[in-house]
């Protein structure tokens, strides 16, 4: 299943005409697609050159090295997505578009989503990874797909706010670095909570587990 939207040819003469979802889309439908082993050589090429790429791409990529047994890459690319779609949405004028994180991280298996706390240790190590990827790694991809998925793309394909002056799709370019920044802070703490949560809970099943047993006998 692709959930990454194209401009429709309502949209033409404006900012969203601009953007090019195509050979994105292409690829997300490729992966979607994908049963097996067949397109490792596309798999191998994502990763490599992840700068390329939309995070949209990043999720499928995901599902498909957890379905080959490689859960520490799944684990790495399922937050990577979730960092850099979040990241877009936050550049992006048209706050509803941010519902595209959402339906992006719904595309995932639960059992995905559960492995990651399996080891907390090594949860934690693979989100400093992500992070230090994200502040190293270049972004060479139009960070305007996700406008695509906001309101103000489907009034404008209805025929509607027409009239209305153009806007910008992106937040003013000085502000970029403080949104990436807040976004691997928000990644980083938003992890370590959820880790303590989970090994509460574990210790509260441990230690109510002898009761239950004695409660048994």
């Amino acid at each position: 299943m692709c959930l990454l939207a194209a401009p429709s040819a309502a949209l033409a003469g404006n900012e969203y005409a601009e953007i090019d979802t195509q050979p994105t889309i292409a690829v997300m439908q490729k992966l979607g697609a994908t049963q097996g082993h067949e397109n490792d050589a596309l798999l191998a090429t994502i990763q490599q050159k992840s700068q390329d790429y939309p995070p949209a791409v990043f999720f499928p990529l995901a599902r498909i090295l957890f379905q080959q047994g490689d859960v520490d890459g799944a684990i790495f690319w399922m937050n990577a997505g979730r960092l850099r779609t979040t990241f877009d949405a936050r550049l992006c004028t048209d706050a509803s578009a941010g519902a595209g994180v959402g339906a992006l991280v719904a595309t995932l298996p639960n059992e995905l989503r559960k492995a990651q706390f399996d080891d907390t240790a090594k949860l934690t190590a693979i989100i400093e990874r992500v992070i230090k990827w994200d502040e190293t790694t270049p972004y060479n991809y139009d960070h305007r797909w996700i406008a695509l998925h906001g309101l103000g793309a489907m009034r404008r394909s209805m025929g509607m706010d027409n009239n209305a002056p153009a806007q910008p799709l992106t937040i003013p370019r000085d502000q970029w670095d403080d949104v990436a920044r807040k976004g691997r802070s928000e990644l980083r703490e938003g992890i370590a909570q959820a880790i303590a949560t989970v090994e509460k809970n574990r210790q509260a099943q441990q230690s109510s587990a002898p009761q239950q047993g004695k409660s048994a006998q």
